[in-house]
């Protein structure tokens, strides 16, 4: 086979690999914001559009392998990337921990480990060594090209599966409960043993089985432990089962905070049905309401530290 030709193959199977790298873990959004968010390194919001640019450098240096354009400066992008890649797995035990779980390469679809993963960037390093061998597309328009390549593909990842934080400006949404049916719930005995009415309050009301609480437990839980905050401070009532509950415990690897489990109907209506719901108390009084994708850092230490 003429290096030519087994230069092109290699170039054209990385940019399959990267593109579907980035297609599945967009396909795999939510999971892809929490991974990354586990790693406490940046603030949730900061957190969802890293995810979604990552995703989009992927795509966009896949299209521009496939394609041949700015041949040199795509397989200089190439190498680059597998290497940081490679080197964020070898330190990720060092830094993170956990080496046998799903390092999410190919978001939830295709799961593979810490030494899998690298394994998988050393076939792609050997093929990033060929791709010089193939020749590539030169023309005049190849920068306006890459630029629109660039473009689109970013566009693509806010647009089709926004950020909260864009998201909520785009379709608000006012948040609340049922104040009757509140009432009713915090008068419970079990509820009103967590001192719910004393100081400045978040309270977290889940249902064991829902998949958005769980999200924003962890979420909730990686927040506590970056700022430091003090855990009395956050309450939690649910709704389900005590079995139901330590599942929800054993999937989320949560902290535990001071919680109380409720009757269903009551729990449902006072919050209408909807949930995860977070709330704000000052000495008892609701302050605000969010949902998963309303609540956020900023407004969380804002409110427990004015």
């Amino acid at each position: 086979m003429k290096k030519s030709t087994l230069g092109l193959i290699s170039r054209i199977l990385l940019g399959l690999i990267f593109i579907a790298s980035a297609l599945l873990k967009y396909l795999s959004i939510e999971a892809m914001d929490m991974f990354l968010f586990e790693h406490r390194v940046l603030p949730w919001i900061l957190t969802q559009f890293a995810v979604r640019l990552l995703i989009a450098f992927e795509a966009g240096l896949g299209v521009l392998l496939i394609t041949g354009i700015k041949p040199r400066l795509t397989r200089l992008l190439t190498f680059i990337t597998i290497i940081l890649f490679t080197i964020y797995l070898l330190l990720k035990p060092i830094l993170f921990g956990a080496t046998d779980e799903n390092c999410h390469c190919f978001g939830n679809y295709i799961h593979l480990n810490h030494i899998q993963s690298i394994i998988k960037n050393v076939i792609m390093l050997l093929l990033a060594c060929m791709i010089h061998w193939s020749k590539g597309w030169h023309t005049r328009f190849s920068t306006l090209i890459m630029i629109v390549i660039a473009f689109l593909a970013t566009a693509a990842s806010l647009i089709i599966y926004p950020p909260d934080v864009i998201l909520t400006k785009i379709y608000p949404k006012h948040i609340e409960v049922n104040k009757e049916g509140f009432n009713e719930l915090m008068q419970q005995e079990n509820v009103k043993q967590l001192n719910l009415e004393t100081g400045k309050k978040v309270l977290c009301l889940y249902s064991t089985g829902c998949k958005y609480c769980k999200r924003n437990a962890i979420k909730l839980d990686v927040m506590i432990d970056r700022h430091n905050l003090n855990r009395q401070n956050f309450i939690t009532i649910f709704w389900g089962s005590e079995k139901s509950l330590t599942k929800f415990h054993n999937d989320t690897k949560t902290k535990s905070l001071h919680s109380t489990l409720v009757n269903p109907l009551l729990f449902l209506k006072a919050t209408k049905g909807k949930q995860p719901l977070i709330i704000f108390l000052n000495n008892g009084t609701i302050e605000q309401v969010f949902n998963n994708r309303t609540f956020n850092e900023e407004k969380l230490i804002e409110f427990l530290t004015k």
